[in-house]
């Protein structure tokens, strides 16, 4: 059980240029999308919510790309 809570709490970064293109492509698409946000709406309880929502997807997104074999 021990091996399973340790692998599900690590992201395991390879030292590959294809990983990290990944994530710095995941990153750079999140953060277009972000800029977009605080640029056009309104400041309220909505957009707090979508950025929030906005940098869980690309960290899970990124602990995805780590996973990969």
């Amino acid at each position: 059980m021990e091996e399973k809570a340790k692998e599900l709490m690590n992201a395991v970064y390879l030292n590959n240029e294809e990983q990290k293109q990944k994530i710095n492509n995941t990153r750079e698409a999140f953060t277009k999308v972000t800029a977009f946000i605080l640029e056009n709406i309104k400041d309220s309880r909505e957009k707090s919510l979508a950025l929030t929502k906005l940098e869980e997807g690309c960290m899970w997104a990124i602990k995805g790309i780590t996973r990969e074999n």
